[in-house]
C-alpha cells in the first residue's frame, strides 16, 4: 500500500497536487470507484482474479497440486516457447509515451 500511495507522487504535477490525491484517496469515500478503462477491462480482471481464486481454493483442498508436474514437452521446444513469449510481450507489450520517473 505504501508504494502505491508513493507512485502518486511520480505522476502528480506538483507535491501539491500529490498530497491534495493522497488525502482524497485516503478520506474521499463518496466519488464512484475507477473500475479500469472499459467495462471490458473491468470483467476480464474480475473474473482473472476469481479464476485464481478459484484454484488456490482447489490447491487448498488438495484437488489440484501445488507444484506443477514435469512436463511431457521436450527442453528445446519448451524454452523456444519462453523466448517467442517473452519476445512478443516485447513487441505487442503496452508502451507509454514517457518513462514514469521523469516526471520526478
Amino acid at each position: 500500500m505504501a508504494v502505491l500511495l508513493a507512485w502518486v507522487f511520480f505522476r502528480a504535477k506538483s507535491v501539491d497536487d500529490a498530497f491534495l490525491i493522497v488525502s482524497r484517496i485516503l478520506t474521499d469515500f463518496s466519488s464512484p470507484l475507477y473500475m479500469g478503462g472499459s467495462a471490458f477491462d473491468t470483467a476480464t480482471g474480475l473474473a482473472l482474479i476469481l479464476l485464481l481464486l478459484v484454484v488456490q481454493l482447489f490447491q487448498y483442498n488438495r484437488i489440484a497440486g501445488i507444484y506443477f508436474q514435469p512436463s511431457g514437452i521436450p527442453r528445446l521446444l519448451r524454452w523456444t516457447g519462453y523466448a517467442f513469449t517473452l519476445i512478443l510481450i516485447g513487441m505487442l507489450g503496452v508502451s507509454s509515451e514517457q518513462f514514469i520517473y521523469f516526471q520526478f
